[in-house]
């Protein structure tokens, strides 16, 4: 059998002690030193090096810190003779880059995804990945993990009236449609505006969420400039209540909540550290990680 263990980084020391309760692995955190000049060094000494090592190590704010303690944690692993080296990234930094939008500019998602490569990591494991189409051609096997059964499991202990379920625009409809099915509520996908300037808006009523309860659910939130204006029209539209589920929330929620000016629930995944994450991802990297490296 495959010996399997996990090299915790510094940005998923919370998911990394999960992890190593539900998997009961050898585990081992990483140390940085930090130098005058602000570099850093990470240390991780492996007693004796798996054949898999499962690098667990989130790239929030601030990324390019975090990005460059991953790199180094690959490094750390191929050194030490690790044959499979699998690096778990619950959000990963530059994912939205996922393509030049006009001559000049670079294809950052693809750096990241060739400097794991090229620093020798076999497999990438990330959650939610805003557009699947960076993994195209990609020089390093990678997979998006769904956290579909996380939030209906998390939305059925609420306490909701006639809930219905509402994507911000057509792009989150199959995230939401998976969650409707196991719920067995119903959903609908609104029309976003946005002009040129990045300002958006709703139009029109809509008479299907009158004192109901709402859930909008999103893949990501850095600014709240979608939900604020959603929340907005929907409460104009007579809504009960919002709840607001976000997989990867950057945002900060009282600024949001000044600006909708009406109460709603904001709640998010652990994927960024932030007030609002109440869903943990272990379940899904773990059930991952037994069926892929330990069953």
């Amino acid at each position: 059998m495959t010996t399997v263990g996990l090299l915790v980084g510094s940005a998923s020391t919370a998911l990394g002690r999960e992890l190593e309760v539900a998997l009961a692995v050898p585990t081992v955190y990483a140390e940085l030193r930090t130098f005058p000049d602000s570099e850093f060094c990470v240390r991780a000494p492996l007693s004796r090096a798996p054949e898999t090592v499962v690098i667990v190590q989130g790239t929030p704010p601030p990324q390019d810190r975090n990005l460059q303690e991953l790199y180094q944690l690959v490094d750390v692993a191929i050194s030490q003779r690790c044959r499979n080296v699998v690096c778990v990234v619950p959000y990963l930094a530059y994912a939205r880059q996922d393509k030049r939008t006009v001559p000049g500019e670079p294809f950052s998602a693809r750096i990241v995804l060739q400097t794991l490569a090229a620093l020798g990591a076999s497999r990438l494991i990330t959650v939610e990945v805003h557009n699947q189409r960076i993994f195209n051609d990609a020089p390093i096997d990678a997979a998006s993990l769904s956290v579909t059964g996380l939030f209906a499991d998390s939305l059925s202990r609420l306490n909701l009236h006639d809930p219905v379920l509402i994507s911000p625009d057509e792009g989150g409809t199959q995230r939401l449609r998976a969650i409707g099915e196991i719920l067995g509520w119903p959903i609908l996908a609104l029309r976003k505006f946005k002009n040129e300037r990045g300002h958006t808006w709703y139009e029109g009523r809509i008479p299907q969420v009158k004192g109901r309860s709402v859930i909008v659910i999103d893949d990501l939130c850095s600014s709240g400039s979608t939900v604020i204006p959603l929340a907005r029209h929907l409460f104009e539209c007579g809504v009960g209540d919002i709840h607001y589920g976000v997989v990867h929330f950057f945002a900060n929620p009282q600024a949001i909540l000044d600006k909708i000016g009406q109460p709603i629930e904001i709640f998010a995944t652990d994927s960024i550290p932030n007030p609002t994450a109440r869903i943990s991802l272990a379940p899904v990297v773990a059930d991952f990680i037994k069926n892929q490296y330990i069953s």
